[in-house]
């Protein structure tokens, strides 16, 4: 019966050993598709920058669009890890939240890309004293991503445009686009 109990105590520890081991090769693997893309996009906008600053070639040309894609890149790749890491840490701490605070940051974010596509963007103005209950990094991170994919998306000469809608129990926020 000892040898019994020692068994299967062995057996037990071996399964929570091996276990461990997975999960830390598991992240360890994650960590280094995580490093080999960032370092993807970081040597590729290192060269565009080394031409670009030694003026062998201007900004509004193929290697400017190069730089652009390749930190964009590493801004989404960043954006997305950080949202996994959150949502694997357990349940967000919510907090109550400031709607327009919210938009205008999403507004000078997408700009930019906007008017490198050819794309209009306007955000329709939103009650500064509408907040709501969530988790900013969250909330930030999908509305960020679902005007990107607007702007990203959208013909050139098309549109995005942002509008919010508060009722007596929720808050919409619409992204559309062409």
């Amino acid at each position: 019966e000892r040898d019994l109990d020692i068994a299967i105590a062995e057996a037990v520890s071996q399964y929570s050993r091996q276990s461990e081991q997975k999960i830390v090769d598991h992240g360890v693997e994650h960590l280094g598709m995580l490093a080999h893309e960032l370092r993807n996009f970081l040597n590729s906008a290192t060269l565009a920058y080394e031409a670009l600053r030694t003026g062998s070639v201007g900004p509004s040309g193929s290697t400017g669009a190069i730089l652009g894609r390749s930190l964009t890149g590493m801004r989404d790749l960043v954006t997305r890890t950080l949202a996994e890491v959150r949502l694997e840490a357990g349940p967000p701490r919510s907090e109550r939240i400031r709607l327009a605070a919210i938009l205008e940051e999403i507004e000078i974010a997408a700009m930019t890309p906007a008017a490198n596509r050819g794309v209009g963007f306007s955000l329709e103005p939103v009650d500064p004293e509408v907040s709501v209950q969530a988790e900013y990094q969250i909330l930030t991170s999908i509305l960020t991503n679902l005007v990107q994919n607007a702007c990203k998306f959208t013909h050139a000469n098309g549109h995005v445009t942002v509008r919010t809608r508060v009722t007596a129990d929720r808050v919409e926020i619409d992204v559309a686009d062409e």
